[in-house]
């Protein structure tokens, strides 16, 4: 710990912490806390936490937190949430929460959620939720919702919903 205010690295390997308030780093290797509060890094390697308060990075390799609050990456590879409120991203490789609040992707690969609000991408590769609010993509390749609300796409490939609210596409 080379600066901040009760926080603590409990084991591992060339972890390190510069700033910030009360944040943990558990194990693993490599993991880094450059600021933020009351925020963990549980294990895995090359994880960061750069801003934002009670976020956790559980666990994987190369996921980033750069900011935001009371949100999750559990574990997988390269995921970054940047931004909102009570994230979830499970797992997977190179998912990313730039912004919106209670949203989840769960895992695959590529997937993107960029605002909007109790959104959920499953998993596939490429899916994109843009705006919205209660919107659902479970799979696939991609799928995009870009507003409205209450819609649903279970799979498929480059299945689209632009401004619509109740719609749904199976896949």
């Amino acid at each position: 710990v080379t600066a901040g205010t009760n926080s603590t690295i409990l084991g591992g390997t060339g972890n390190n912490h510069d700033a910030g308030t009360q944040n943990l780093i558990g194990g693993g290797s490599t993991n880094h806390v450059t600021t933020g509060t009351n925020s963990s890094i549980l294990g895995g390697s090359a994880n960061t936490h750069a801003a934002g308060s009670q976020n956790l990075i559980g666990g994987g390799a190369s996921n980033t937190v750069t900011n935001g609050t009371n949100s999750t990456i559990l574990g997988g590879l390269s995921n970054t949430h940047s931004a909102g409120t009570e994230n979830l991203i499970g797992g997977g490789t190179t998912n990313t929460i730039s912004a919106g609040n209670y949203s989840s992707i769960v895992g695959g690969q590529g997937n993107t959620h960029t605002a909007g609000t109790h959104d959920v991408i499953g998993g596939g590769q490429s899916n994109t939720i843009t705006a919205g609010t209660h919107n659902f993509i479970g799979g696939g390749f991609t799928n995009s919702i870009d507003n409205g609300a209450h819609n649903f796409i279970g799979s498929g490939t480059l299945n689209s919903i632009g401004n619509a609210n109740d719609a749904t596409i199976g896949g």
